[in-house]
């Protein structure tokens, strides 16, 4: 198992190896973007941030771009900060009235929606077939 790098603890920066393990823990959060019916689905993974919040931006203005509903999976989202919820508001604001809504947050995402008071503003669903059906 990988053990991740202490930001807080000094490192040698110009180390190869450092800037690869850096590298390693840092995926492409938009897992997966498709339309299905008239909703399209952005599938978000691992940590969602200030780092990689403008990819995740720009996944959910091309979604807001299509007719429909836009659903955000969250189910494989590891760890979530305020600026998703940034984010989120601000697809939901180019919906136009057109619903945003989320799958499958795990608690500690469920978490930040609560205490960013947003878990009453952005419906949550158990599956990607319960927020398409509803």
């Amino acid at each position: 198992m990988r053990e991740r790098l202490d930001p807080a603890r000094p490192t040698n920066e110009g180390s190869a190896r450092n800037r690869d393990e850096l590298a390693g823990l840092r995926r492409d959060p938009v897992a997966d973007l498709r339309r299905q019916g008239d909703a399209t689905i952005v599938c978000l993974a691992g940590e969602i941030d200030l780092y990689n919040a403008e990819a995740v931006l720009n996944a959910l203005r091309k979604a807001c771009s299509g007719a429909g509903a836009v659903v955000v999976d969250l189910s494989d989202v590891d760890f979530a900060d305020s600026t998703m919820i940034g984010v989120l508001l601000e697809a939901r604001s180019r919906l136009e009235g057109r619903p945003l809504k989320l799958v499958g947050p795990p608690p500690q995402v469920v978490r930040v929606l609560e205490v960013c008071g947003v878990d009453g503003r952005l419906p949550i669903y158990a599956t990607v077939a319960d927020a398409l059906s509803a």
